[in-house]
């Protein structure tokens, strides 16, 4: 299943659960200095194309 996730600063992603946890972490790492967890980046996604 493809996800789409947007941050609060305006930062999107897409892909597959692995690729959006992954990009979600590698983000809050670097831009915004804090560890997100696989359940608070899923809690972020959802279904790409839901508009």
């Amino acid at each position: 299943m493809q996800y789409e996730l947007t941050c609060a600063c305006g930062w999107t992603t897409s892909g597959d659960e692995e690729e959006i946890v992954e990009a979600a972490q590698d983000h809050g790492r670097k831009l915004h200095n804090m560890e997100v967890t696989r359940e608070q980046a899923m809690a972020m996604a959802g279904p790409a194309g839901a508009d």
